[in-house]
This record gives structure tokens, sequence and C-alpha cells, in this order.
């Protein structure tokens, strides 16, 4: 499959992510059975496309949109990935997230580490909602 098809799913996974967070907002709350299956998505699309490759497609998504968020807010990038990476125990994932987060949209970055607790897919699927949730509050500048 080439950049096209991963390109296409990239969004299919980013929808599905943010699906989840329409099924909280409208009081239904997020089951556990819908997050594990955006978390399957993920590590298919990863497998289908080449891990590096899916994720760094994703990570560029993630740091377009922290550009845009620091652009609106005034806030750096690395205030922005220390808030939004705060929810991952594993210091190590935390600390790529950032990583990612930090650079600007294309811009290398290490691989994630081998010994993730969740796909660094899916962990990417949640930097973007919580970006795209921020900016939505995120006044015009």
């Amino acid at each position: 499959m080439g950049r096209a098809g991963a390109a296409r799913d990239v969004r299919r996974l980013l929808e599905a992510g943010l699906r989840l967070v329409h099924l909280g907002a409208e009081g239904t709350g997020i089951s556990e059975q819908a997050f594990l299956e955006v978390e399957r998505l993920a590590v298919e699309l990863s497998r289908r496309h080449g891990r590096l490759r899916f994720v760094g497609m994703l990570a560029v998504v993630v740091q377009r949109g922290v550009g845009e968020l620091a652009r609106l807010t005034g806030r750096s990038p690395e205030d922005i990935a220390a808030e939004h990476t705060g929810f991952c125990p594993d210091r190590g994932l935390r600390e790529w997230m950032a990583e990612v987060m930090r650079a600007p949209a294309g811009a290398a970055w290490s691989p994630p580490p081998a010994d993730a607790p969740i796909a660094p897919a899916m962990a990417l699927v949640h930097l973007h909602v919580t970006v795209c949730l921020a900016l939505c509050g995120a006044p015009d500048r």
C-alpha cells in the first residue's frame, strides 16, 4: 500500500480517536471496549504501513497541531508537551511523546521506546485528541 493509502489510514485512525471524545461528550462515556478497538486499529495500521513510517505520519499531524496551538496561545511547544504528556505513567514513553511534540512539523525524533506500555501510534492519537480539544478552546490571536 502506498503513501496515499497510508495517509487515508492516518485520517481513519485520528477520526476514530476523535469519535471516542464525542462518545464521552454525549454522556455515554468512553467504554474500555471502544478504546481497545481504536488501539487495535492503531496497532493493525502501524503493522500494515510499517511502524516508524506510520508513526511518523501521525507525528507530523500532532506537531502541526502543537505549532498552531503555540501560535494561538503564545505558549512554547515545551509547555504544551509538558501539559499533554502528563497522563502517561511510563517515563520513556512520556519523554518520547514530549520530544515529538517539541519538534517542528516533520523534524526528526528518536524512535519510540520498544517496551512502551501502549502502542506509540495510540499515544499519538491521544495527543492529537488533546491538542484538538485545546485548539477548540484556544483564543484567536
